[in-house]
């Protein structure tokens, strides 16, 4: 059953928002996330958001839905980097079924706030859970040119279980079949460094943040180039044509910003 936000007299005359920042691991998911909370999108209190353990920066993910995620995840036979198979209809699966309580305590502590969320990459693959528990859930996409967040991985010295390439892949594809394209809105890394304003606007606007212009010009201050280690052309990747694929289809929704500067 889909969780009850209106516990009060106040939530039931707000428009409570729920939205979902995922994206692979490396993909700028961390920098969306910092972008949207300065516009005031609600993340958890901060002592809940946990640190990058290899650089001491924090990553603006709730732990407590990470922890449930990995949970998800291990009951499935899988890690963050080695996915689990997913059978048909896993969420209703009873491994998984026994964490809707814990779920729905967690959405119950953050959907308070008029503008609240959750970021972890991880939600690319558990998807088909929260939206169980939350129809109109509305998922932001970090996208990053997949050569980029492999270099990414092995500089940090991150593992995988599969190659680096087809994790990309597995991301992607487990988050567009669970989620619709209206209840979607894909963002490209390289938006933001060529006209952040211009694309945090776009995505404030269709997940539907009403955030005044010098909050979005204030947020954006928040962007720096020492982000941006790689940048190559897709025309130059060296990637299994199934990765180039599903990537370019991603490209083609990632809004006019990204499309004007990658003519």
């Amino acid at each position: 059953m889909p969780v009850d936000f209106h516990h009060d007299s106040l939530v039931q005359r707000r428009q409570l928002v729920p939205i979902c920042i995922a994206g692979m691991h490396r993909s700028g998911t961390s920098m969306i996330a910092r972008l949207l909370q300065a516009c005031g999108l609600f993340l958890g209190p901060e002592k809940e958001l946990g640190f990058d353990t290899k650089n001491g920066e924090p990553h603006f993910e709730n732990v407590r839905f990470v922890a449930l995620n990995d949970e998800i995840l291990s009951r499935l036979g899988g890690s963050w980097n080695s996915p689990p198979e997913f059978p048909a209809a896993w969420e209703q699966m009873p491994e998984v079924e026994t964490l809707t309580r814990q779920a729905k305590k967690l959405i119950k502590r953050l959907g308070i706030q008029n503008y609240w969320g959750w970021k972890d990459p991880r939600n690319c693959l558990t998807l088909p859970f929260w939206r169980r528990l939350i129809p109109d859930l509305r998922v932001v996409v970090c996208l990053r040119n997949p050569w980029e967040v492999a270099q990414s991985l092995r500089r940090r010295g991150d593992l995988t279980g599969i190659p680096s390439s087809l994790l990309w892949l597995v991301y992607y594809r487990e988050a567009l079949s669970a989620i619709p394209p209206q209840k979607r809105v894909i963002t490209h890394y390289e938006s933001y460094f060529q006209d952040p304003t211009a694309e945090l606007q776009r995505v404030a606007n269709d997940i539907g943040m009403d955030v005044p212009a010098g909050v979005i010009s204030r947020a954006c201050a928040h962007i720096s180039g020492d982000l941006r280690h790689h940048n190559i052309q897709t025309t130059e990747l060296n990637m299994p044509d199934e990765v180039l694929d599903l990537y370019q289809k991603l490209c083609r929704e990632a809004g006019p910003v990204y499309q004007h500067q990658s003519v």
